[in-house]
């Protein structure tokens, strides 16, 4: 049962990234990705989720000599923000561009461990994604896998988690880096992820999503 489990979850990826579906098909994935980590023997859970509105965080832009250009959180001059019981803080830490690539650096702050990662950016014209990478999810030995139109996914097919935040500085708690290209030039565009999580047992987490504010081209 445990490697049919694992099976099931890694040909699910593959078709899901290799159709670009959406609509109930995503959702159908979702419920395939929770039902695997049950299967592979954790606990199931019945926790409710509440999503609260989300605000955009101050960037500061950085540019270097060798046409390097960065947007990235002022963490010295953003506010807490007040999020629920165990409600978990995502966005974009900062997003890194020179020509036409980019590095976008993903962060989670947790207070439970993360079972699963599914992401997308919205909206899903400004860039393409060509692969996702390292951080937190890179040093459980996540599998991590994308599609071009900017859909991210992370587990483990051996059952570990993403541990809970050492601290709440977004800047050491990045989940991993996407790593694309500008399809589209924009100016001061606001940049979301739609996040749904997993925790033990395949329950679903609370999430509390933070707008990021591109500068664009």
């Amino acid at each position: 049962m445990y490697l049919e489990s694992l099976f099931l979850l890694k040909n699910s990826v593959n078709c899901l990234l290799g159709n670009n579906l959406k609509g109930e098909k995503l959702k159908l994935f979702v419920l395939i990705l929770l039902a695997s980590f049950t299967l592979i023997g954790c606990n199931t859970s019945n926790d409710k989720v509440s999503n609260e509105a989300a605000q955009t965080e101050e960037v500061e832009i950085n540019v270097t000599e060798n046409g390097l250009k960065s947007t990235k959180i002022k963490t010295s001059t953003s506010k807490v923000l007040a999020t629920l019981p165990n409600q978990i803080q995502m966005g974009i830490e900062s997003i890194i561009e020179k020509n036409d690539k980019v590095e976008i650096n993903v962060y989670a702050l947790n207070d439970n461990p993360i079972a699963g990662v599914q992401l997308e950016i919205n909206p899903a014209d400004i860039f393409k994604i060509d692969s996702i990478g390292g951080g937190r999810c890179g040093d459980i030995d996540f599998t991590l896998r994308s599609n071009p139109k900017g859909l991210m996914l992370g587990f483990s097919m051996s059952g570990n988690m993403i541990p809970v935040s050492s601290n709440q500085n977004a800047a050491d708690n990045i989940l991993f880096t996407a790593y694309g290209e500008v399809i589209k030039n924009v100016k001061s565009k606001v940049v979301t992820l739609e996040a749904t999580l997993a925790g033990k047992g395949g329950a679903k987490l609370d999430v509390l999503s933070i707008p990021y504010e591109w500068n664009g081209k």
